[in-house]
């Protein structure tokens, strides 16, 4: 990770939530510095940890941006990251998210090439990466969600870009405009 030319128009914001993330938020941040595509920022959100995890991460990994709040605000902490984010794109992970190395190079061509738009990579189970988890939350015709192959093994039918209804949480990429305009995280 580099902060060279932070105004870049490629400038990725990754904005991190941890509340006792433990060693979950290490690894989280561990695999996200080692990301193929260098212009990226990290930005971590402490929703007010008493296990120490986040002061972890600062020592770790001096590059992060650390927030820290007075209390846990949930999902809205996104906001902080939010107001505080320099790049052209976002990125909300999750705090038990871990990433491969090209993961950012996948979403960023997939912008590029589908337009404007939210975006979420392929979700793995934690206890079993040959499972997925989520790629992407659809609705029925009763307007009942669900992640579209849960439960599936990874055998690549998943790897080709497909509209979803909305992106998970734990991996919702998409341009900052596009997050300006739907406003802030309810609290």
């Amino acid at each position: 990770m580099t902060s060279k030319n932070l105004e870049n128009d490629s400038l990725v914001s990754v904005i991190i939530i941890n509340f006792n993330g433990g060693d979950y938020i290490l690894d989280c941040v561990d695999s996200v510095t080692k990301t193929t595509n260098s212009n990226f920022e990290v930005i971590l959100i402490d929703n007010n940890s008493t296990d120490n995890s986040s002061n972890l991460c600062r020592d770790k990994f001096d590059q992060i941006r650390l927030f820290q709040s007075d209390k846990n605000l949930g999902m809205a902490a996104r906001n902080i990251g939010l107001d505080n984010a320099k790049g052209k794109f976002i990125v909300f992970l999750d705090a038990d998210t871990v990433v491969e190395p090209n993961w950012l190079s996948v979403l960023l061509d997939s912008h590029k090439k589908h337009g404007s738009g939210l975006y979420q990579g392929k979700l793995l189970k934690k206890d079993d990466p040959t499972v997925i988890e989520s790629c992407g939350d659809m609705a029925n015709v009763f307007g009942t969600g669900f992640a579209r192959g849960r439960g599936n093994k990874d055998t690549g039918k998943f790897e080709t870009f497909q509209k979803i209804t909305f992106p998970v949480g734990a991996c919702t990429f998409g341009p900052s405009e596009v997050f300006k305009e739907i406003g802030h995280v309810d609290e």
